[in-house]
């Protein structure tokens, strides 16, 4: 159905936000586990490290802390307004059972009354 169709395509969306957000990851990863090689095999010597090196790294640090601030932000937002909304799916949930034990309820009773019913023909 259309209505199915659209889930999938939703569906699809988020797999492809996931594997995305999973590339960054290993990208991030793969980076970092190089560095650490660099410095655990000697190639990359703290020693040599420069006041125009640590300054370059101090001002790179700085700004990547703001980015961090500034995406941490933007995350807590997102968190807020997604627990918003899982706290209306979880009720609307709760309220379709509900009902759907209702609806169960009144189908076992039909169910008697016809088969009660059968018992008089």
């Amino acid at each position: 159905s259309k209505m199915m169709g659209e889930a999938n395509s939703q569906l699809i969306a988020v797999n492809l936000r996931i594997s995305e957000t999973n590339k960054r990851i290993v990208d991030f990863n793969s980076k970092n586990i190089a560095k650490n090689k660099e410095l655990l095999d000697g190639t990359l010597n703290p020693g040599n490290a420069t006041p125009k090196t640590n300054a370059h790294r101090i001002a790179s640090n700085v700004a990547r802390i703001a980015e961090i601030g500034h995406r941490a932000a933007k995350n807590a937002e997102r968190i807020k307004a997604n627990v918003k909304t899982m706290k209306e799916n979880s009720e609307s949930i709760k309220k379709n059972a509900e009902l759907i034990e209702a609806r169960r309820e009144v189908i076992e009773t039909n169910q008697k009354h016809a088969f009660e019913n059968s018992e008089k023909v």
